[in-house]
């Protein structure tokens, strides 16, 4: 009988408890297909976004990797006010997480940019 990934995580979850249930390659498997499954809903949602509206130029990029710096430096210094832990750990956490917002609205603004030199040269 068939049976989806899902269900073979959900039951190691339920035995064997979260923790022994991340360390089986069945997770890492389902954490990448759904990181693929967002990046091609990101292709999707832009794609009907500027379809229902006027496209608008795309703001700089720089300004995006300003506000997603700010937001890493935000998470390091509420890390270090309420977890008091090493300042190097906070650094960490803090650049995860910047690494982690600029890889998809990097990928949304090159889709966003390459949308509009399209429709400028219709």
């Amino acid at each position: 009988m068939y049976k989806r990934l899902d269900h073979f995580i959900i039951y190691d979850v339920i035995t064997l408890g979260f923790t022994e249930a991340t360390k089986s390659p069945l997770w890492i498997l389902f954490i990448i297909t759904v990181a693929v499954f967002n990046f091609m809903n990101i292709g999707v949602s832009i794609d009907i976004y500027d379809d229902t509206k006027k496209p608008k130029k795309p703001f700089p990029y720089y300004q995006t990797v300003i506000i997603i710096a700010f937001i890493g430096i935000i998470a390091i210094g509420l890390i270090q006010l309420f977890y008091s832990g090493k300042l190097s750990d906070a650094i960490i956490v803090g650049s995860v997480i910047f690494i982690c917002f600029l890889v998809p609205f990097t990928y949304a603004y090159y889709l966003r940019k390459k949308r509009s030199e399209q429709l400028d040269k219709c």
